[in-house]
């Protein structure tokens, strides 16, 4: 079962739902090296495990971030979200690094300098979002719902366009049942992401 990302920014997060004690397929046009890292240290060296391609065990992706990471190439983080099934597959692209060209009027010359620290702080931005995403889809792993729910609702406040702190608050409720209330925010999620199958696919499965 292939399912697409539900949540990716400037190569650093990407989200997915993945499926109950399946084995995570990845592979590459070119080597990449895959690392497992705990939730709560992102910065970390990591544990490595070998390069693309490779089959990554359930219990060993579950609870973790994997990272993929190549010379010359911004490095990814995925976080896999239990749900159902057998087998997910990920044919995983680096971005190159180096800030992105944009193209000024002739005789212009762009400010890099604004550029970079632009890029900076929306590094900045993102990465606070993701560490509250990730705490929360970890207090999920936990059992701890409500403290999930106020996690992720910050998250919601950095960004109020991204809708992966919605996707995770509704993943709560539906872990404590409260079904009505999880449909409310997949239904957000759905309009800041319409192109996102997944969300289809969470709010056809509720009764």
């Amino acid at each position: 079962m292939q399912y697409p990302n539900l949540f990716k920014s400037l190569s650093l997060i990407i989200l997915i739902l993945s499926c109950q004690s399946a084995e995570f397929n990845v592979s590459s046009s070119q080597p990449i090296e895959i690392a497992l890292l705990e939730l709560n240290d992102l910065k970390a060296a990591g544990k490595k495990i070998g390069q693309t391609p490779m089959r990554i065990k359930y219990d060993d992706y579950i609870g973790k971030a994997v990272r993929f990471k190549s010379n010359g190439y911004e490095s990814q983080l995925w976080v896999i979200i239990p749900e159902g099934g057998n087998e997910i597959k990920a044919d995983i692209k680096l971005n190159p690094t180096g800030i992105a060209s944009i193209a000024t009027p002739a005789g212009e010359t762009p400010d890099e300098a604004g550029l970079l620290k632009d890029r900076i702080l929306r590094s900045q931005k993102i990465n606070q979002q993701m560490r509250l995403v990730l705490a929360s889809y970890q207090a999920i792993t936990l059992g701890k719902t409500e403290l999930a729910k106020n996690l992720a609702k910050q998250a919601r406040t950095i960004d109020p366009e991204i809708a992966a702190p919605l996707i995770i608050e509704a993943m709560a409720f539906l872990k404590e049942g409260t079904n009505d209330k999880a449909k409310v925010l997949l239904e957000q999620a759905k309009i800041l992401d319409a192109g996102d199958s997944n969300i289809t696919r969470l709010l056809e499965a509720i009764p």
